[in-house]
């Protein structure tokens, strides 16, 4: 079935569009780019009577990563909302969806889709505290975020860091880094801030993807530095469930902001050349330490969240 769905889309759409199964979906990249520049991937797969062509949430990620906010604007609501009713698209969870009847129908469906997908992304404009795409040290317009806070405190400690870079994973996905880090060794960092449970979901699960995305191709490899992953989570405005804590922290280093001082008390002590070990830090939890405090809810968790295919 997957390979016949290979074989329509790659005999109508030609040479611009390439599929690869992945997992239990067939992503479809595209032509179409993002503001940033970044490739708009699709995703399908089968359901009982239908197919599943979908974003998997991506279009939604980016459009909240261009802004400081926690939640969109009410005219960005209203304006998604005659988006998709435009291009007869569903929202289901933070993704963008259509049901797809035929596979003949495919290439058609991929049009409305991309069409909803740029559509949507472009209202990035409209983001209050919005990041312009593609650069190093975002502006910002409105009170500083908390990443602009994080910007600034590295800066006064004269750690060396650059801001939004982005890296390709084992799948070939270019994933965001919010802050990578270096000295003696290498941090990721990614800021992640959310006032709903839908939003928080969505973030973690972005994270939890990205980490277990861009882990060493080979481990074994002493040349290869491996990157100490860190989740800076904003508990200013949000309780982070304790499921989702658990999960974020089978993958990376958990930070509250709330004691961001123990993650710069860490890089200052890397950078002196001292080794340093997350339980020698005052107020650190390790992750044997916080997976103790916070049961994993689930009897067989999967590492990667399923809505996220990674091959």
């Amino acid at each position: 079935m997957k390979n016949t769905i290979l074989q329509t889309i790659s005999a109508v759409l030609g040479h611009l569009f390439s599929c690869q199964e992945i997992n239990q979906w067939i992503r479809i990249r595209t032509p179409y780019l993002y503001p940033d520049r970044d490739v708009i991937d699709f995703y399908c797969k089968a359901s009982q009577n239908f197919y599943w062509l979908t974003d998997l949430g991506e279009t939604t990620r980016w459009l909240m990563s261009q802004s400081g906010s926690d939640s969109l604007s009410k005219r960005q609501d209203e304006l998604i909302e005659e988006i998709l009713l435009t291009h007869q698209v569903e929202e289901r969870q933070g993704t963008l969806a259509i049901q797809v009847e035929n596979i003949e129908n495919f290439p058609e469906a991929i049009v409305h889709l991309a069409q909803a997908t740029i559509a949507i992304s472009s209202l990035w404009v409209l983001c209050e505290n919005r990041s312009v795409p593609r650069t190093s040290v975002s502006r910002t317009y409105g009170a500083p975020t908390i990443k602009d806070q994080f910007f600034y405190i590295l800066k006064e400690n004269r750690i060396n860091f650059t801001r939004n870079s982005r890296f390709r994973g084992r799948s070939g996905r270019n994933w965001q880094v919010d802050f990578h880090i270096q000295q003696n060794h290498i941090y990721f960092v990614k800021v992640l801030s959310a006032s709903s449970p839908a939003i928080i979901k969505t973030k973690a699960n972005d994270a939890i993807a990205a980490w277990e995305d861009l882990k060493p191709i080979d481990p074994k490899n002493p040349d290869q530095k491996e990157p100490e992953f860190i989740s800076l989570l904003n508990d200013t405005i949000a309780v982070w469930p304790q499921e989702i804590i658990c999960q974020l922290n089978k993958w990376s280093q958990i930070i509250f902001w709330s004691d961001h001082g123990i993650l710069i008390q860490q890089i200052l002590v890397d950078r002196n050349g001292d080794s340093v070990q997350h339980s020698e830090i005052p107020g650190s939890k390790s992750r044997a330490q916080y997976s103790s405090l916070y049961p994993d809810p689930y009897q067989n968790p999967s590492p990667v969240p399923e809505s996220l295919p990674h091959s």
